[in-house]
């Protein structure tokens, strides 16, 4: 809403449902100083546009798991989860410049040498106690 000259007033409601114009209305009423039933009057009195839109056909989005995309996505995120506790100056040290690159650029070499299948099958899960230690490449 902007205020014209002359006490007038420039109204653009954009809402999804009549529903949610009925949750609008007593706001927009009290900064109007005016009645909801006023309001709804001069909003059907003045010019109205109803936009419907729809995507056209399809909407493809390829989805990719696991593989070198998916790394740089965990490498991002933790990059973000770390910058939450120390704030980003460390992350802008020597020892992160090949993640920060590999999550800009991407890059097969980094990819290569961090990835790893990880055999489930064969890990004895009994063996497991709170002294093991987990490590990743």
């Amino acid at each position: 809403m902007t205020e014209l000259p002359g006490g007038r007033f420039d109204v653009r409601v954009n809402v999804r449902s009549p529903e949610e114009l009925r949750k609008v209305l007593p706001h927009l009423a009290a900064r109007l100083r005016m009645s909801e039933d006023e309001v709804l009057r001069q909003l059907k009195l003045g010019q109205m546009a109803e936009v419907e839109m729809r995507p056209q056909g399809r909407a493809h989005h390829p989805m990719s798991f696991g593989g070198p995309e998916a790394l740089r996505s965990v490498a991002k995120s933790c990059l973000v989860l770390l910058s939450t506790a120390t704030g980003t100056a460390p992350l802008k040290a020597e020892p992160f410049a090949a993640v920060r690159e590999y999550v800009v650029h991407g890059g097969k070499v980094f990819s290569d040498r961090r990835m790893q299948i990880a055999s489930r099958m064969s890990l004895d899960w009994r063996s497991l106690n709170a002294d093991s230690a987990c490590s990743l490449t």
